[in-house]
């Protein structure tokens, strides 16, 4: 391996002992958004924070790695990148140190140059994806989520007031999205949502941080050309759009299916309609 980079709470001894966690800035997911090479592995796999059980997780990741190799070379990609990543995920699957602090989720992004790694408190299903890009959706659920939070204590002394008031809160919010929706400005349509990406008039987008779609997304009009099966020709669609409303300025909130629209892996708030 020629570099490896973890989060910052890496340098803290105090903080890794208490939370072996590494958060992506908003300067590194910028920077992983623009990154491009031929050669772009992603990879997510659950872990356990109990090390006594993280062999499990090395063989997860090997069994993972093994699946972006066989993508490489179904391609006909060159040896010597494919065994320059074979080699980092081999040092990688035999660091002790590493696997021995894992915390909820790991992802890891790779080039035959360059390996960087990540620790998130939230979990994640199994992945590989081989690209010319990383595949970022894993990653945008911490970035949704922070680690701190406000609390808004309700003291009112019958649950009919508490009910009343969360109804109110629903309403007002379903009918600010309604209208939004009918002047042009919301969108659960994912060519739709696409396109508005591609045209850079996406203002905050929540995507299904689970969901995968494999294809291609045209980058002058935003057309989607799905892909029957995942591979190295091909990326996440719903990961571009993702990574297109970042590097547009707009604000991305990775999210579970019970967070959206019945049925909907995307839904978008426009900064114009289109």
């Amino acid at each position: 391996m020629s570099e490896r980079s973890q989060g910052t709470l890496d340098t803290d001894a105090s903080q890794e002992r208490m939370l072996h966690l590494d958060l992506p800035t908003d300067v590194e997911l910028s920077a992983l958004a623009r990154r491009r090479h031929p050669a772009s592995v992603s990879i997510a796999l659950p872990t356990t924070p109990v090390t006594p059980d993280t062999a499990v997780d090395r063989l997860a990741f090997r069994a993972l790695a093994l699946e972006a190799i066989a993508q490489l070379e179904a391609i006909g990609f060159g040896r010597d990148a494919v065994e320059a990543l074979g080699e980092t995920f081999d040092d990688l699957t035999d660091d002790d140190a590493f696997w021995r602090f894992q915390t909820h989720a790991q992802v890891v992004f790779a080039t035959p140059e360059n390996l960087i790694t990540y620790r998130l408190p939230t979990t994640v299903e199994p992945l590989v994806a081989v690209s010319d890009r990383f595949h970022l959706e894993p990653l945008l659920r911490s970035r949704t989520f922070a680690n701190t939070c406000y609390v808004l204590a309700l003291a009112e002394g019958k649950k009919v007031r508490l009910r009343q008031y969360a109804r109110l809160v629903d309403h007002v919010l379903r009918d600010r999205l309604a209208v939004r929706g009918n002047q042009g400005r919301a969108s659960t349509d994912v060519a739709q949502v696409a396109r508005t990406a591609t045209f850079e008039a996406v203002q905050s987008l929540m995507v299904d941080m689970d969901r995968v779609m494999n294809g291609r997304i045209d980058e002058t009009d935003g057309r989607i050309d799905e892909a029957e099966t995942a591979g190295a020709d091909s990326y996440g669609v719903y990961d571009e759009i993702a990574r297109r409303v970042l590097l547009s300025g707009g604000e991305v909130l990775g999210v579970r299916q019970e967070d959206l629209p019945e049925g909907d892996a995307v839904a978008a708030i426009l900064r114009y309609s289109l």
